[in-house]
């Protein structure tokens, strides 16, 4: 999971969504529950690219 400490996790930017929203700011809203789907779907890919990865018993 190489990068993952650099990236945000998909519950900061739904937070942060959330805030928007209750402050009226509907466009930083939106904004920011697409950065929560992009950075769901990269945890999704991340977690699947490991469970694909070969086994080895050493």
């Amino acid at each position: 999971m190489s990068g993952d400490h650099a990236t945000l996790g998909p519950g900061v930017h739904e937070t942060e969504a959330l805030t928007a929203l209750e402050n009226g700011d509907i466009e930083t809203a939106k904004v920011r529950a697409q950065l929560a789907q992009a950075a769901a779907l990269n945890r999704l890919a991340s977690i699947l690219q490991q469970a694909a990865a070969p086994k080895y018993d050493l």
